[in-house]
């Protein structure tokens, strides 16, 4: 479409969280062949606008996107609070085997789960 394209990521590298280190490196690389800049690593802060039209980005590092168009594509943050002192390990989740086992007879699924994919990582 000839639109220019920057992808603002907090990750390291986009997909990082699902797919991993070298997967994320893979998919940023192809975004580059295609001319999308990307901002890895920072967060976006807000979105600026005026007379109900958005006209940036401001990033987490103080720097503002000139926008004319925001596309979001939200994840989610694991919700592992409530099991605080469970004695699981939790870190970007639930911690699981390849199995997503937690420990034995607990299994965690879903966006909690953070687990070893062995095809992926």
């Amino acid at each position: 479409m000839g639109l220019e394209v920057t992808l603002v990521e907090p990750e390291p590298v986009p997909v990082r969280r699902p797919l991993g280190e070298r997967v994320g490196a893979v998919v940023a690389d192809l975004h580059r062949a295609h001319g999308t800049r990307l901002r890895c690593g920072i967060p976006v802060r807000r979105l600026r606008g005026t007379g109900g039209r958005v006209t940036g980005a401001e990033l987490g590092d103080g720097t503002t996107l000139p926008a004319d168009l925001v596309v979001l594509a939200l994840g989610a943050t694991p919700a592992t609070g409530w099991l605080s002192g469970s004695g699981l390990r939790l870190a970007d989740g639930v911690e699981c085997d390849a199995l997503c086992q937690a420990a034995p007879g607990i299994y965690a699924v879903g966006d909690v789960a953070s687990w070893h994919n062995t095809r992926y990582r």
